[in-house]
């Protein structure tokens, strides 16, 4: 089976959620870098990624949200990319390990063939494309609101597990959610180190 796997730095994703206001409380160890994984691990304990997170779950909406919003994001630009329709591709997510999996819901030669072939001779314009998606046809009325419609960030039923739930741009690029607010800087802001 053809997957692409991709993984966001931890240490950014901290960086991101301190420069958006939050306080990530990092368990005590004397590797860092273990230390700031078991972060992510321990913020997904017993949270509800199949409903809508509230306000009262700040860093994990945000975190959980900066993760399927680009996964569906690289899911369209993959099936642009490579001439295949969307719901022929799939997201999995990992979120306590800051992983999504691209994957081929068909078993046709046809669709592994197209995918390998976007990994294997596209992969930088696929990850620039991703980056390059700040936009959306129903702006600014879609940025405004929550920055989350069927034009920009959806996916099928058949491609989504968590139901198209807690999606925005604002994780990626800054600006409105729908249930936190004011989101200043996105994942994708070059200042972030």
């Amino acid at each position: 089976m053809c997957r692409a796997l991709l993984s966001l730095n931890p240490n950014r994703v901290i960086a991101w959620l301190e420069r958006n206001g939050c306080q990530p409380v990092i368990p005590v160890g004397s590797d860092q870098t273990l230390a700031r994984r078991s972060y992510f691990v321990q913020l997904f304990s017993n949270v509800p990624l199949r409903e809508r997170l509230r306000t009262d779950r700040r860093e994990a909406r945000m975190v959980f949200g900066l993760l399927h919003t680009l996964s569906h994001l690289s899911v369209r630009q993959a099936a642009l990319l490579c001439g295949l329709d969307r719901t022929s591709l799939s997201e999995h997510l990992l979120p306590r390990a800051l992983t999504f999996a691209l994957y081929c819901n068909h078993r046709f030669g046809a669709t592994i063939g197209a995918l390998t072939a976007l990994f294997e001779q596209s992969l930088a314009e696929w990850l620039n494309a991703v980056k390059d998606t700040r936009r959306c046809v129903y702006d600014p009325v879609c940025r405004d609101r929550s920055g989350n419609c069927h034009a920009c960030t959806h996916l099928a039923e058949t491609s989504c597990r968590f139901f198209n739930l807690n999606l925005s741009r604002a994780f990626l690029f800054g600006g409105h959610d729908s249930e936190l607010g004011d989101i200043p800087a996105g994942y994708f802001d070059p200042s972030l180190p």
